[in-house]
Protein backbone atom coordinates (compact mmCIF):
# COMPACT_ATOMS: atom_id res chain seq x y z
CA UNK A 1 0.00 0.00 0.00
CA UNK A 2 3.29 2.33 0.30
CA UNK A 3 5.71 3.82 2.47
CA UNK A 4 4.87 4.11 6.05
CA UNK A 5 4.65 7.57 6.67
CA UNK A 6 5.52 9.16 10.48
CA UNK A 7 2.49 10.60 12.09
CA UNK A 8 4.72 13.83 12.82
CA UNK A 9 4.43 14.41 8.68
CA UNK A 10 0.65 14.30 8.87
CA UNK A 11 0.98 18.27 9.75
CA UNK A 12 2.87 19.31 6.73
CA UNK A 13 0.22 17.65 4.17
CA UNK A 14 -2.05 20.09 2.35
CA UNK A 15 -5.49 19.92 1.05
CA UNK A 16 -6.70 22.33 -1.25
CA UNK A 17 -10.03 22.79 -2.79
CA UNK A 18 -11.19 24.94 -6.34
CA UNK A 19 -14.73 25.79 -6.61
CA UNK A 20 -16.63 27.54 -9.47
CA UNK A 21 -20.23 28.42 -8.98
CA UNK A 22 -23.16 30.28 -11.46
CA UNK A 23 -26.30 30.87 -10.81
CA UNK A 24 -29.45 32.67 -12.18
CA UNK A 25 -32.25 33.37 -9.97
CA UNK A 26 -35.53 34.65 -11.79
CA UNK A 27 -37.72 37.27 -10.26
CA UNK A 28 -35.90 36.10 -6.91
CA UNK A 29 -37.80 33.67 -5.94
CA UNK A 30 -36.77 30.27 -8.36
CA UNK A 31 -32.85 29.45 -9.34
CA UNK A 32 -30.53 27.45 -10.85
CA UNK A 33 -26.79 26.87 -9.96
CA UNK A 34 -24.32 24.81 -11.59
CA UNK A 35 -21.19 23.97 -9.90
CA UNK A 36 -17.70 22.32 -10.51
CA UNK A 37 -15.32 21.44 -8.13
CA UNK A 38 -11.57 20.27 -7.32
CA UNK A 39 -10.20 18.67 -4.59
CA UNK A 40 -6.20 17.74 -4.45
CA UNK A 41 -4.00 16.95 -1.42
CA UNK A 42 -0.44 15.08 -0.61
CA UNK A 43 -0.53 11.49 -0.92
CA UNK A 44 -0.76 10.49 2.67
CA UNK A 45 -0.82 6.34 3.53
CA UNK A 46 -1.73 6.87 6.96
CA UNK A 47 -5.02 9.44 6.59
CA UNK A 48 -6.25 8.22 3.03
CA UNK A 49 -4.51 4.13 3.43
CA UNK A 50 -7.89 2.57 2.75
CA UNK A 51 -7.53 4.34 -0.53
CA UNK A 52 -5.79 2.73 -3.83
CA UNK A 53 -4.36 5.90 -4.56
CA UNK A 54 -3.40 7.60 -0.94
CA UNK A 55 -4.78 10.73 -1.85
CA UNK A 56 -7.59 12.82 -1.28
CA UNK A 57 -8.42 14.24 -4.84
CA UNK A 58 -11.93 14.57 -5.89
CA UNK A 59 -13.67 16.24 -8.63
CA UNK A 60 -17.40 16.43 -10.27
CA UNK A 61 -20.18 19.06 -10.72
CA UNK A 62 -22.90 20.15 -8.77
CA UNK A 63 -26.84 21.28 -10.14
CA UNK A 64 -29.02 23.13 -7.96
CA UNK A 65 -32.59 23.89 -8.51
CA UNK A 66 -34.36 25.99 -5.72
CA UNK A 67 -36.99 28.06 -4.63
CA UNK A 68 -37.40 31.21 -2.45
CA UNK A 69 -41.30 31.39 -1.55
CA UNK A 70 -40.77 35.06 -0.17
CA UNK A 71 -37.88 36.26 -2.86
CA UNK A 72 -40.28 38.55 -4.86
CA UNK A 73 -42.77 39.56 -2.02
CA UNK A 74 -43.41 40.72 1.38
CA UNK A 75 -42.97 37.44 3.66
CA UNK A 76 -46.12 36.83 6.25
CA UNK A 77 -43.71 35.83 8.93
CA UNK A 78 -42.47 39.21 9.10
CA UNK A 79 -39.71 41.52 7.00
CA UNK A 80 -36.76 39.79 7.67
CA UNK A 81 -37.70 36.13 7.47
CA UNK A 82 -37.29 33.75 4.30
CA UNK A 83 -36.89 30.69 3.20
CA UNK A 84 -35.37 29.04 0.61
CA UNK A 85 -36.35 24.95 -0.74
CA UNK A 86 -34.68 22.98 -3.09
CA UNK A 87 -33.17 19.96 -4.14
CA UNK A 88 -28.90 19.01 -5.46
CA UNK A 89 -27.92 16.69 -7.24
CA UNK A 90 -23.89 16.27 -7.00
CA UNK A 91 -21.36 13.76 -9.27
CA UNK A 92 -17.99 12.82 -8.72
CA UNK A 93 -16.14 12.36 -11.42
CA UNK A 94 -13.30 11.42 -9.53
CA UNK A 95 -13.21 10.33 -5.88
CA UNK A 96 -10.02 9.90 -3.39
CA UNK A 97 -7.61 9.77 -6.42
CA UNK A 98 -9.79 6.71 -8.67
CA UNK A 99 -12.33 6.86 -11.08
CA UNK A 100 -12.71 3.45 -10.85
CA UNK A 101 -11.62 0.86 -7.48
CA UNK A 102 -10.90 3.66 -5.29
CA UNK A 103 -11.87 1.73 -2.43
CA UNK A 104 -9.78 -1.53 -3.19
CA UNK A 105 -13.81 -2.90 -3.29
CA UNK A 106 -14.87 -2.35 -6.57
CA UNK A 107 -16.34 1.59 -5.68
CA UNK A 108 -16.53 3.92 -8.46
CA UNK A 109 -16.30 7.49 -7.75
CA UNK A 110 -19.94 7.63 -9.20
CA UNK A 111 -21.32 5.45 -6.48
CA UNK A 112 -20.60 8.78 -4.37
CA UNK A 113 -23.16 10.98 -6.39
CA UNK A 114 -25.84 12.20 -4.41
CA UNK A 115 -29.51 13.70 -4.46
CA UNK A 116 -30.75 15.90 -2.09
CA UNK A 117 -33.81 17.76 -0.62
CA UNK A 118 -33.06 20.40 1.68
CA UNK A 119 -34.92 23.66 2.91
CA UNK A 120 -33.39 26.97 5.45
CA UNK A 121 -35.09 29.36 6.98
CA UNK A 122 -33.51 32.70 6.95
CA UNK A 123 -34.15 35.51 10.03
Amino acid sequence: MGTAVPLSQCADNSLDEFKVDGSYYWHNAVGLTVSAFDTTGSTNPIIYGGYRTTRPDSSGWQLQLDGTPFGGRKSPFGPRINMRVGVQYTHYSRFNGARFNYDFSGRNARDNDTFRVFTWVAF
